[in-house]
């Protein structure tokens, strides 16, 4: 008899799996982490290729144990009518070593599930019998749902409260979008805190697992037996029938009781930093001369680069006032001299912007005039920065459309723009005083659903001075980040 009944072991070269068609058991037990409660639910739903876990660490002297079956509950959130009632899916089981899921040990067929708020069993092709103590996942897979009309996913339970550590170990999502950036989301599957939004208001994914175990179970008031699996398919239920699985005696092996000393998650996976150097493979010819040094940068890198010459390009023959900022040959129109001239310019070096004087006593500077009524204008850009190095890069980041970004003036006045499908708001006709202004972004409308804070060196409010708005506009760079799913009830 092993004396540490609830050591925790990882998958092992010791380990050694046999599929058996008829094993031979003496007690059927059902491994959870959830309380039973279908709380919440993904406000985003399920798209083809997702796959949602539970880690399971069974006790050490219930081993060898043979897999059966997967059970898992859809919700659905109110109020989230995009989000289909039926998805096609089957279920996987993976060894968990160090926290990272291996390759796929066993499987089901695919099947079609059409109920919400109640338990669904699916079994396996074949039973799975592990032999030695280990770590394993079961987990669901999506084979239908798209970004238009997606299914629905796993119910969540309402354990808020569980300590964030043991969310992380025992909930693994993988993200068949791949829109998290962070590397382990995009390679692998990302734990608990990374997947959701705000993880804190999150609780265990709601799959559970039915094994056979040679170890006889303590009599207790009912006795675990194959009727366990299909009263908690067939009961259409909103809350999950009180069934022997809540009195077995090894209810509590599906939640370790150990401290985790790692976090389940793949190693993170280098990412490619260098950002390619775009370089003219021509020089124009019969371009618009500069005056010699004139360096226009519209987008306050410093530097006359290719995003200058989109921000010009963007505005061809629009005659509207904010693109009339970028008339560089002045002649009321953004036609091809002004590209030329950006395109004459590429690679030029802007001069550094002379410091705004601080209103302090030893201050002996006079700051600027204001410029005449209605002559300063601005252009916000809001994206995904996915590196969150507040520059926006062509097939990297995503240009992010119809958000509102607001300046403010000390005077309590305001003015707020929707940016458009290339991620840019424009403004013009303002003055800019020596106490400056304000830009912010809201990102509440999110992104495909997923919610979105501001990258750490990208604050969602910027303050401007008048030094800002060099020969007339200013450029800000408003990057986000995907923060992840967000849950409802």
């Amino acid at each position: 008899m092993i004396p540490a009944r609830y050591l925790v072991f990882t998958l092992v070269a010791a380990l050694t799996l046999t599929l058996l068609n008829t094993p031979t058991t003496a007690g059927t037990i059902q491994l959870k982490n959830d309380n039973g409660v279908f709380y919440q639910g993904s406000f985003v739903g399920r798209i083809s290729g997702d796959i949602d876990g539970a880690v399971f660490t069974p006790a050490v002297d219930v081993f060898p144990i043979t897999v059966h079956s997967v059970q898992f509950a859809f919700h659905r959130p109110r109020n989230a009518d995009h989000i289909g009632e039926s998805a096609r899916v089957r279920v996987h089981i993976y060894p968990v070593t160090d926290g990272v899921p291996g390759d796929v040990l066993a499987q089901s067929d695919v099947q079609e599930v059409t109920e919400l708020d109640q338990w669904h069993t699916i079994s396996l092709e074949a039973p799975l019998t592990l032999n030695e103590p280990a770590n394993f996942m079961a987990a669901v897979e999506w084979l239908s749902g798209d970004d238009d009309d997606p299914a629905p996913s796993l119910a969540t339970d309402s354990n808020l409260d569980a300590a964030q550590a043991q969310k992380d170990q025992l909930n693994l999502f993988h993200d068949a979008n791949a829109l998290l950036g962070n590397p382990p989301c995009v390679r692998g599957f990302c734990s608990h805190s990374e997947f959701w939004g705000v993880p804190a208001r999150v609780g265990f994914n709601m799959i559970r697992v039915t094994i056979d175990t040679p170890l006889e179970e303590t009599p207790s008031d009912s006795t675990p037996t194959e009727t366990l699996t299909k009263t908690a398919t067939r009961t259409a239920t909103g809350t999950p029938t009180s069934t022997a699985t809540a009195t077995s005696t090894q209810t509590a092996t599906g939640t370790p009781t150990h401290t985790p000393t790692g976090t389940l998650l793949p190693a993170p996976t280098a990412t490619t930093t260098a950002t390619p150097t775009q370089s003219p493979t021509s020089t124009p010819t019969g371009a618009p001369t500069t005056a010699p040094g004139e360096c226009h940068d519209l987008n306050g890198d410093r530097q006359g680069d290719s995003e200058d010459i989109e921000i010009v390009a963007n505005c061809w023959h629009d005659p509207a006032a904010p693109c009339l900022l970028y008339d560089v040959v002045p002649d009321q129109n953004i036609d091809i001299l002004d590209v030329m001239v950006m395109a004459a310019q590429y690679g030029c070096t802007a001069a550094e912007p002379t410091a705004t004087p601080t209103a302090t006593a030893t201050v002996t500077s006079t700051p600027p005039p204001a410029p005449p009524p209605g002559s300063h204008g601005l252009t916000a850009r809001v994206f995904i920065d996915y590196r969150c190095n507040r520059f926006f890069q062509s097939g990297v980041d995503t240009a992010l459309r119809d958000v509102p970004v607001t300046i403010s003036f000390p005077d309590g006045s305001s003015v707020t723009h929707l940016t458009r499908s290339n991620g840019y708001a424009f403004f013009s006709g303002f003055d800019v005083t020596d106490d400056g202004l304000t830009v912010s972004v809201d990102l509440s409308g999110g992104y495909r659903r997923r919610l979105l804070g501001n990258c750490f060196n990208s604050p969602g409010r910027l303050e401007l001075d008048l030094g800002d708005f060099r020969h007339g506009t200013a450029n800000v760079q408003l990057g986000a980040e995907i923060l992840g799913e967000g849950a409802a009830p």
